[in-house]
């Protein structure tokens, strides 16, 4: 077993892989809120989305508790991430008719709902999009696939 070399993703991944990991939390709070009866808002106006910035989120995932976990330090790590507005706002629904509704099974493939970790949110579409290489749901042409 210690002779087995296993790959792993690359930062920007691990960062979109925890970005859809923290929906999928906000997606399980809502669901035990619907448990315990708590009603979705009636106006739109109380439906605000959770924020948190793609610096906090850098700074947290990648440099928390290193040497060079400053200001300068996590926004460079975002430009290396391709993020150019470290301050750029992350935003998480509550209520399902906000902007991050999440993937039904119907739109993805045995891996992608076996394993829940082989989608992505694409900013472009504004949608999760499968990352399965051969996936019928994966929205990357061929030769980005294999970068997943």
């Amino acid at each position: 077993m210690s002779d087995m070399n296993l790959s792993s993703h690359s930062e920007k991944q691990i960062l979109e892989g925890c970005i859809a990991l923290m929906q999928e939390m906000v997606y399980g709070f809502r669901e035990y809120l619907d448990y315990i009866g708590h009603n979705e808002p009636e106006y739109e106006e109380e439906k605000q989305p959770f924020r948190m910035s793609y610096f906090h989120i850098v700074n947290r995932l990648f440099l928390w508790h290193t040497s060079h976990s400053g200001g300068t330090s996590t926004r460079a790590k975002c430009h290396e991430l391709g993020i150019d507005d470290s301050s750029q706002d992350v935003e998480f629904y509550l209520w399902e008719d906000g902007e991050g509704e999440e993937m039904t099974n119907e739109e993805r493939c045995y891996e992608c709902t076996g394993y829940g970790d082989d989608y992505y949110w694409d900013e472009e579409a504004q949608e999760y999009v499968s990352a399965c290489d051969g996936c019928p749901f994966n929205g990357r042409a061929k030769d980005e696939q294999s970068e997943m």
